[in-house]
């Protein structure tokens, strides 16, 4: 077979071997030379390598038959070795991946398995209906097959001889009627009498007991005309005569409506919001291609597109462009909206090998015959590379200066077991038998760690208790038929006096939180957007910009206001200025912004009381901040000049002509410049020992050092001091980047004003410190250091102090802070992208998928109608600026988007149109393992999949609400 990009032979053999009556085999070798083969042959010596296999199992206290045998483990089986295998043993049994089939009465193979076994785990072994029962003597030969191809057991022993069995019944149409994990928590799904048409889930909670989890019914012609989810809560549907939705009715009764022209595509999406002001609209070419998308503010997008109907350019209203190149089937070339160009080479096998950005800088990529990425060169010539086993695992990861990271898995399950850092130390893993985490150790860790431990409900999959150094930790759910149903309800610990209740509406949404007593409430107007909050500070409005998202104003209970403005469509509708007042509408401070075409700001007007400076700010090709000089009443008062490796790490930092420089080593570590070091004692004596209180990633409370008194409440508007005689509220003020710039009292008066340099360097203008600053950070004062929630930016070298947890997804540099460009953007949790939005034990397992440079990966949660952050729907413009903002988003082809069941909306296609490349999204619920793999879960239909949404295709009608995940 040949192709532009080479040519890929194939062999097909049959051996003649002595004892042997069958041996095929079939090898392919691509164009670069690497092979794969597959070969069936028999007989063939295959050792049983596990302990003895059971004829019945224990599952949830029944004992459940399975019939399986490895004493004739030579015959019936195929053998594929992969890439990596045939570089490590073209005949070597034990590095391929082994097939064992089934054979029918007359003894013929059947294209059934019998059983699978990867090279370094335990076989997987699989019965079927009626495999047991058949009359053709299946009950004295295990090896005949049942009825249907459909597995209803599935069958792995354990490392320490425990057996894991799945099980998973059909109805005769292949329908899932029953699901049992292995602790025997199941899950129970009725349809109509035509076998075809869920009517209801159900999840077992005992004997003859369960509870409603979401319930449907449908059309004449199977379309979903209502969805109950768990909490009661109804979803309705209407269609035209194609079948399209037409209308989708929430449990609130608000209503998005979507109209066709007579082709069927779709024209219009019109929102909750009364009349057509929340309306997006769509045009078409000739070919049926989205020529034009308008949003409800009028600002709008033109596409074109190229024979193939890859998009080729978008214009602006301003009429500036992106454009698109390509070569083959691959994307060659960048231009922004400035004219800057990105280059990107690829092999023969379509992998991305070389980006050239607009500073001409050189980023080379090796691939792994497995497919994964076995080095990383960066402009400097330095490579980080990963070792991979058979299977294709990371089985080590090597930094440009030798220190590695070495992963290990369990033979039996494949699952990620320890992991050794770079000084030896051990992390350690131990799972239940459903494959759910139930401990992580730190053995030898040089500073002693303990053990974390975690337990689960028996009847639904969800965590109820961790155990740490600090205490335990309790969650609570709601149950099903009450708002809020199978969402947390109550946290409680590990403080002993430390409980939060959640509430939530019908849509889901949290509405209320209360910390032992103290409440913070939450309102949304039809389109999902927070329109008032009340806590302990007061009561706070918020409107906005017609029917965007875009904030106008936020009343504040001591009379203080922000108002923000926005610039029309030719300057891309960003945010023009922020205006502060007080109550009696005087001013407290003003902020303008002008920008550039890709929305760097070229100029900042900082208006403080009587004051105003202008800050001139200058980018090189690649958005690094260059220069920026400080004026007052047209006098220069501050000059900054920065200058940057080919890494991105900071050479020299020039203030007013004083020039200080840094030295880093082959790792992008800073090992010369100006330092801080962090004292928590002095001569032994201990400063100062607070305590905290979370919610999710959020700071609520600050305590004593045994949790008991609460000294501080923290709120995104301010902050309510409870420390000393009485109660003290205080309101913030805030830039673009949601630094604090005032804080005032409860009657309006100024409290205190800070001053930040380009990197976040505070200076107290006024008053005393605050407890978070810089882009609203927490600010631990005596190092200057502003802690995020995984780790620490120092303003003084404008770099993290660790590595990125994401590792190389946004780039590789692991200490960079937003690609030396602070000013236009956050980075909320020390992350260098937005890109894995959970907290906890997701996060810690998102943030070891491995990178893929052609690709984004989104991790975030979800539910039909969209992804969700910190229980709000994220709108697939504000999470395509998100994506767009990263280094790698010109060279990747598609974005994966790792949030559950989003690929039953139609969400996808509007964040594809958004970033104009595919975007992959899950039709079901996704689960991320401890060692950064991620599968999709078993839904009413089958196994989930991964749903391709292309950039120039209409929105998707919905389809049925099975359960909302946040």
């Amino acid at each position: 077979m040949t192709t532009p990009y080479g040519s890929t032979t194939f062999a097909n053999t049959r051996a003649v071997t002595p004892q042997v009556s069958y041996d095929y085999a079939l090898t392919a070798i691509d164009p670069q030379g690497d092979r794969e083969m597959v070969r069936y042959i028999e007989p063939i010596a295959v050792p049983s390598l596990g302990p003895p296999l059971p004829s019945f199992i224990n599952v949830g206290g029944t004992n459940v038959p399975f019939i399986a045998e490895d004493a004739r483990l030579n015959f019936r089986n195929s053998f594929y070795w992969n890439k990596r295998a045939m570089q490590q043993g073209p005949g070597d049994f034990s590095v391929a991946r082994n097939y064992r089939w089934l054979t029918d009465g007359n003894y013929l193979i059947t294209p059934i398995l019998e059983a699978i076994k990867e090279p370094l785990e335990n076989r997987v072994w699989f019965n079927y209906p009626n495999q047991l029962g058949r009359s053709d003597y299946s009950s004295f030969f295990p090896y005949y097959a049942g009825e249907g191809g459909l597995p209803e057991k599935k069958l792995r022993m354990l490392s320490d001889g425990t057996p894991q069995l799945t099980q998973t019944y059909y109805n005769a149409l292949g329908q899932v009627t029953n699901a049992v994990d292995p602790r025997g928590r199941t899950t129970i799904y009725n349809y109509e009498s035509n076998l075809i048409d869920l009517l209801e889930i159900r999840q077992k909670t005992g004997p003859g007991a369960s509870e409603r989890v979401a319930a449907f019914t449908y059309s004449s012609k199977h379309l979903p005309l209502t969805a109950v989810d768990a909490a009661g809560q109804t979803n309705r549907f209407t269609y035209n005569t194609r079948g399209q939705a037409v209308t989708f009715t929430n449990p609130k009764g608000e209503i998005t409506t979507l109209s066709y022209d007579t082709n069927g595509y779709l024209l219009t999406i019109d929102g909750a919001l009364p009349g057509t002001n929340d309306m997006t609209s769509l045009t078409y070419d000739g070919f049926g291609r989205v020529r034009t998308i308008t949003g409800p503010d009028a600002y709008y997008i033109t596409l074109d597109y190229d024979a193939m109907d890859r998009l080729t350019a978008i214009t602006f209203p301003d009429g500036s462009t992106e454009q698109f190149t390509y070569n083959r089937l691959d994307l060659v070339s960048t231009r922004d909206r400035m004219g800057r160009q990105t280059h990107y080479t690829y092999n023969s096998l379509r992998q991305l090998v070389q980006v050239q950005d607009a500073l001409n800088r050189i980023t080379r990529f090796d691939w792994c015959e497995c497919g994964g990425l076995s080095s990383v060169t960066d402009p400097l010539g330095r490579m980080t590379s990963w070792q991979y086993d058979v299977q294709g695992r990371v089985t080590s990861k090597q930094y440009a200066d030798g220190s590695k990271i070495s992963y290990n898995y369990d033979r039996a399950t494949g699952q990620l077991k320890s992991i050794v850092d770079e000084k030896g130390q051990i992390r350690s893993y131990d799972y239940y038998v459903d494959d759910n985490l139930k401990s992580i150790a730190y053995p030898n860790a040089q500073v002693p760690t303990p053990t974390v431990t975690f337990s689960y409900d028996s009847n639904y999959n969800r965590a109820t208790a961790m155990q740490d150094g600090v205490g335990t930790t309790t969650w609570s759910y709601y149950p099903p038929g009450v708002l809020g149903a199978l969402k947390v309800s109550t946290v409680i610990g590990p403080w002993t006096n430390a409980m939060v209740n959640y509430q939530y509406d019908p849509l889901r949404r949290m509405i209320n939180r209360t910390i032992n007593g103290v409440a913070q409430g939450y309102a949304f107007d039809a389109l999902g957007r927070l329109t008032n909050v009340v806590n302990s500070l007061g009561s706070f409005s918020y409107d906005y910009d017609g029917a965007t998202f875009r904030l106008r104003e936020v009343t504040f209970p001591n009379g203080q206001r922000s108002h923000y403005d926005y610039f029309d469509n030719l300057g891309d509708r960003r945010l023009r200025g922020i205006t502060h007042t007080k109550p009696d509408a005087s001013l407290i401070s003003r902020f303008t912004y002008d920008y550039d075409p890709v929305g760097n700001i070229t100029n900042w007007v900082q208006e403080t009381g009587a004051q105003s400076q202008t800050w001139s700010i200058g980018y090189d090709a690649a958005d690094q901040l260059l220069n920026l000089v400080v004026k007052q009443a047209g006098t220069n008062l501050i000059a900054y000049n920065y200058g940057y490796d080919s890494s991105g790490n900071r050479l020299f930092e020039e203030t007013n002509g004083v020039r200080r420089t840094f030295i880093y080593n082959p790792l992008n570590q800073l090992v010369s410049g100006r330092r801080v070091a962090i004292v928590e004692k002095t001569n032994g004596v201990v400063l100062a020992n607070n305590s905290f209180v979370w919610s999710g990633s959020e700071i609520c409370e600050k305590r004593d050092s045994n949790g008991a008194t609460v000294q501080s409440r923290f709120y995104a508007q301010g902050e309510e001091v409870t420390a000393g005689a009485g109660t003290t509220d205080f309101f913030y003020t805030k830039d673009h980047l949601g630094s604090i710039r005032e804080v005032l009292d409860a009657n309006g008066a100024l409290v205190s004003r800070f001053y930040y340099d380009p990197w976040g360097a505070a200076s107290t203008l006024l008053g005393p410190n605050t407890t978070f600053a810089f882009t609203g950070h927490f600010l631990h004062a005596p190092s200057g250091l502003y802690l995020a929630y995984y780790r620490c930016l120092s303003s003084a070298t404008g770099r993290w102090l660790s590595r990125d947890r994401i590792g190389e997804v946004a780039g590789l540099n692991l200490y960079a802070y937003l690609g030396n460009n602070p000013l236009n953007d956050t980075d909320e949790l020390g992350l260098q992208a937005d890109i894995n939005l959970v907290q906890g034990e997701a996060y810690r397992n998102a943030q070891k998928i491995p990178s893929v440079p052609d690709e984004i990966i989104v991790v975030i949660h979800g539910n039909p109608v969209g992804p969700v952050v910190n229980r709000n729907h994220f709108s697939p413009k504000d999470l395509a600026k998100l994506i767009r903002k990263l280094r790698k988003f010109k060279s990747a082809k598609r974005v994966r988007l790792i949030s559950c069941d989003t690929g039953l909306g139609r969400y996808p296609q509007e964040l594809a149109n958004w970033v104009s490349k595919e975007v992959l999204a899950p039709t079901s619920a996704v689960t991320v393992n401890p060692d950064g793999t991620y599968n999709l879960q078993q839904t009413e239909e089958g196994e989930g999949k991964w749903e391709p949404f292309q950039p120039n295709g209409p929105p998707l009608s919905p389809k049925p609400q099975v359960e909302i995940k946040l």
